[in-house]
């Protein structure tokens, strides 16, 4: 896909998401009470809130545990074995990180703006070492046709001799190479304001999806390499943008890591620099189904549409009315009076 394809069609869904994202941010706010930053002093029934605490629990209250069965109990010890593998695999995963922590964060992401995503990402752990590889040796001769003693090369590159070992007349060199010491997936619960896809009513329909993230430029830089110092830092590390503000000094990017399914492999392009890719990778995790992610989460789904609804949004009104009976109901015991009889032969009591 072409860099300029990609930045026309995002944005059509980034208009698409804003509509979203207007929706969602008032739910936040009137699930924090909040209005303008400020916490809200008024009397209301924060049904919201109620709701949210008594449905988070019952979405997820604990870490699930891996069930693995084969689909037919016959005698295949070799199956049996597998799946207990597979359920052992899972486990640890499960265990390996604050899984119950990403459980909590996503259901809160579904209960209140309305939709999560979570991505899986593989995390190798290396470590360098000496490794032997065979060079090729090249006689050298003479005008007379005797030989002048050996050349040797590394895929055409020529070795210094003092370089070169033999191992039973087999020469080679040692080289430090790079070896997967430990690998490990982990799951995380990728923030809903970052995360694009192309426009489409069918989620089999989406070709490419897209992480935004905010990098400094090391952090770009160890992404892309030099081609980092001729990007222009536009926003913060929250990846807000004020331009009005004199003494606003941005310090980072808004970079996009961009799945792209048809050609099978991932892009790297940063916001202000709309002529080119930063980084093309074939490929990085070789999938059945290529994306890092499954289909986000949504509270409400409907068939011709993948803009998220806040769930909150379906009984709003209704929540509208809690709110201005409990107004009034704090009206009326604001101008209540107490009034009282007393006996009058009973002055001291």
């Amino acid at each position: 896909m072409e860099v300029k394809d990609f930045w026309d069609q995002y944005d059509l869904a980034d208009k698409e998401y804003k509509k979203w994202e207007k929706r969602a941010d008032k739910v936040l706010k009137r699930f924090r009470l909040e209005t303008d930053g400020k916490v809200e002093v008024q009397p209301s029934f924060n049904i919201l809130w109620a709701n949210t605490s008594v449905l988070q629990p019952a979405l997820f209250s604990q870490v699930p545990k891996p069930d693995i069965t084969r689909r037919y109990k016959d005698d295949d010890k070799v199956g049996a074995q597998g799946s207990k593998v597979l359920e052992r695999a899972l486990e640890f995963v499960l265990d390996d990180g604050d899984f119950y922590e990403f459980g909590t964060q996503t259901v809160l992401d579904v209960l209140l703006p309305g939709m999560t995503v979570s991505k899986i990402r593989y995390v190798p752990t290396y470590s360098k070492t000496m490794q032997s590889v065979p060079v090729e040796a090249r006689e050298q001769l003479g005008e007379d046709g005797n030989s002048q003693g050996f050349r040797y090369f590394n895929e055409d590159k020529e070795v210094p001799p003092e370089e070169v070992q033999f191992q039973e007349a087999t020469p080679y060199i040692q080289v430090e190479v790079e070896d997967v010491e430990d690998e490990k997936v982990s799951i995380e619960r990728w923030p809903w304001k970052n995360f694009r896809h192309q426009k489409a009513k069918r989620w089999k329909d989406v070709r490419w999806i897209d992480y935004i993230s905010y990098l400094s430029r090391d952090q770009l830089k160890a992404l892309v390499g030099g081609k980092a110092n001729d990007v222009k830092m536009t926003v913060d590390v929250t990846g807000n943008e004020n331009d009005r503000d004199a003494s606003f000094k941005p310090t980072h990017c808004e970079a996009h890591e961009v799945w792209d399914k048809d050609e099978g492999c991932t892009y790297i392009a940063v916001k202000g620099v709309q002529d080119k890719w930063l980084k093309k990778t074939p490929d990085p995790l070789r999938l059945d189904n290529f994306w890092p992610t499954p289909k986000p989460l949504m509270a409400v789904d409907t068939n011709d549409s993948l803009q998220p609804i806040p769930l909150f949004t379906l009984y709003q009104h209704q929540a509208n009315e809690l709110d201005l009976i409990t107004k009034r109901i704090s009206i009326l015991m604001k101008a209540l009076k107490l009034a009282g009889l007393y006996a009058g032969q009973e002055k001291e009591v």
